[in-house]
C-alpha cells in the first residue's frame, strides 16, 4: 500500500538536498489586557432590631446662668386684698375662729389662710341648709352632697364643729349618721362668724 504526497511536485527531485524556506511567522499582537470589573460589596439589609450606638454625653453640665428677671412687685389689688384680709384680723372671734378651723398660729399664717379661699364652698353649703325649712329635706341634701363631693361634706363638717364648739362632731361614720348630723346642727350655728373666708 502506497502512501499518496498531496504536496509533492514532479519538477522537484525527491532526492534533492534544497533547503526549505523559512517559514516567516506573523509578528505577535500583544492581547488586550482585561481589568476585572470592580466587585461591589453585597446587599446586606438594613436591621432595625440592633439599637444605634449611644450619643456620648458630656461629663460635666454646664451651668445654669442666674436669671437676670427682676422680681415683679405685687399689683395694686394684690395689696388690697392682703390689707383687707388683715383687717379681719381685728375681729378676735374671727381671728381665734381661723386658728382653731386652720391651724394657723401668727398673722401672717391666717391671712394666707383667708386669701386661699378654700372655706367658701363650705360657708355657702351650710348657708343653703338653712334655708330649707325641715329636717327631712335637709337630710336628703345632705345625702345627696355625700355620693357627689364627700370632701365638701368633710369641710362642712369641720367647720360646724368649730361653730358649734363642739369637738365631737366628725365626718367619720356611717352616711346616715353623718348626713343627720349635719342636717341638724347646720340650722343652729352662726355662719357669719366666719364670713370673712367667704
Amino acid at each position: 500500500m502506497a502512501f499518496f504526497n498531496n504536496n509533492w511536485d514532479p519538477t522537484q527531485d525527491s532526492t534533492s538536498t534544497a533547503a526549505p524556506e523559512p517559514v516567516v511567522e506573523p509578528a505577535s499582537i500583544p492581547e488586550p489586557v482585561v481589568e476585572p470589573e470592580p466587585v461591589s460589596p453585597p446587599d446586606i439589609p438594613e436591621t432595625t432590631d440592633v439599637d444605634p450606638e449611644p450619643e456620648v454625653k458630656p461629663r460635666h453640665k454646664p451651668r445654669p446662668r442666674p436669671s437676670r428677671r427682676v422680681k415683679e412687685k405685687p399689683s395694686l389689688k394684690e395689696i388690697r386684698s392682703v390689707l383687707a384680709a388683715y383687717r379681719l384680723l381685728d375681729d378676735e372671734d374671727f381671728s381665734g375662729l381661723l386658728a382653731r378651723l386652720t391651724g394657723a398660729k401668727d398673722e401672717g399664717e391666717k391671712v394666707e389662710r383667708i386669701l386661699a379661699d378654700e372655706w367658701s364652698a363650705a360657708i355657702k353649703t351650710i348657708r343653703e341648709l338653712q334655708a330649707d325649712p325641715t329636717d327631712m329635706t335637709r337630710l336628703v341634701q345632705v345625702i345627696k352632697l355625700q355620693e357627689k363631693n364627700p370632701d365638701l361634706v368633710k369641710q362642712v363638717v369641720k367647720l360646724l364643729a368649730v361653730l358649734a364648739d363642739d369637738e365631737s362632731l366628725k365626718w367619720t361614720g356611717a352616711e346616715l349618721d353623718v348626713a343627720q348630723t349635719v342636717s341638724t346642727v347646720a340650722p343652729l350655728v352662726d355662719v357669719d362668724r366666719v364670713k370673712g373666708l367667704a
